[in-house]
């Protein structure tokens, strides 16, 4: 028996480069896939009474309030700016393309009163992402998880199985979420997109 190839995680520059690969411009009726590059990813963690901190630490970015479970909360630059998303009832993660309003939430935390009830932990080299967008963003997705758990209205966040590794869905309007997981399905995500956007190709 022929012994299991040996997958090594693909570069972040990698991912960028197969994302653009499944990115046909000239199929307007196809879902693009560009990869989210950079990626700032920063969990939000605190001890009992310490939300307080983070809520404070999120103000300057225009997000006032911290999001309940199953959504996200994004400034008023919508998916262009950061994005905030539950992750536990101790834990929120904060998702940015631009390294700025990471920086001012922790910073912000260091300084806060209650210092040592919250903290920010960078997930960034750990986890990558991808910006789906077009008319048959949906089409393509449920050909890959379960229908029911896709999440349908903007400002919904959800933890679902694409297949068979967890991913976190982001969704800012009809026709366009985040893709977020870990960068070590790269290769397994990578392999069921790229038939599932061949297939959504194909008149209906």
């Amino acid at each position: 028996m022929a012994a299991p190839a040996a997958l090594t995680p693909l570069r972040r520059d990698a991912i960028g480069h197969w994302a653009a690969s499944l990115t046909a411009e000239s199929d307007a009726g196809t879902a693009a896939i560009p990869s989210l590059e950079p990626l700032h990813v920063f969990a939000l963690r605190h001890l009992p009474g310490g939300a307080q901190a983070i809520a404070q630490a999120l103000r300057p970015l225009g997000i006032d309030t911290l999001p309940a479970a199953g959504r996200h909360a994004s400034s008023a630059a919508g998916a262009a700016g950061p994005c905030v998303l539950w992750r536990s009832p101790s834990e929120w993660t904060l998702v940015s393309t631009d390294p700025h309003p990471v920086q001012l939430v922790e910073q912000a935390l260091q300084a806060s009163a209650l210092e040592g009830q919250a903290c920010a932990v960078n997930l960034s080299d750990g986890i990558m992402g991808l910006d789906l967008q077009g008319p048959k963003v949906n089409a393509l997705l449920i050909r890959l998880l379960d229908a029911a758990s896709l999440p349908r209205e903007a400002g919904q966040a959800k933890r679902v199985r694409l297949v068979d590794v967890p991913v976190t869905l982001v969704r800012f309007g009809d026709h366009h979420l985040w893709l977020l997981a870990d960068r070590r399905h790269d290769h397994y995500i990578a392999g069921w997109l790229a038939p599932a956007r061949a297939a959504v190709r194909l008149p209906t």
